[in-house]
């Protein structure tokens, strides 16, 4: 996680400058975009091949996905917090199947 932590940062540094000449910040600013951009990148993921597609096509899908997190303001950590909250839960209920 340590590796989008700073990516977040970094997109956010870029949209809160509002950099000109910056990809994110004209993505940012693009609702539309930003959102085609996620959907292209997901298509693209499933359509994958090899190993190589697996890694390039995830890489920009998060990419997008990080600069989604930070125009809707959601920080790294609620997503993060949220998966760890759903695997306890799904735990609990495995274990109580169990018994």
């Amino acid at each position: 996680m340590k590796f989008l932590n700073n990516l977040y940062k970094i997109i956010d540094k870029k949209t809160r400058n509002r950099e000109k000449n910056s990809y994110s910040y004209t993505v940012y600013k693009n609702p539309k975009l930003l959102r085609k951009k996620i959907i292209e990148e997901a298509n693209e993921l499933v359509r994958t091949k090899n190993k190589n597609q697996v890694v390039w096509e995830a890489s920009d899908l998060l990419y997008f996905i990080t600069l989604f997190l930070v125009k809707r303001k959601v920080k790294l950590e609620n997503v993060e917090n949220k998966l760890k909250e759903r695997n306890l839960i799904k735990s609990r209920k495995l274990k109580q199947r169990r018994r």
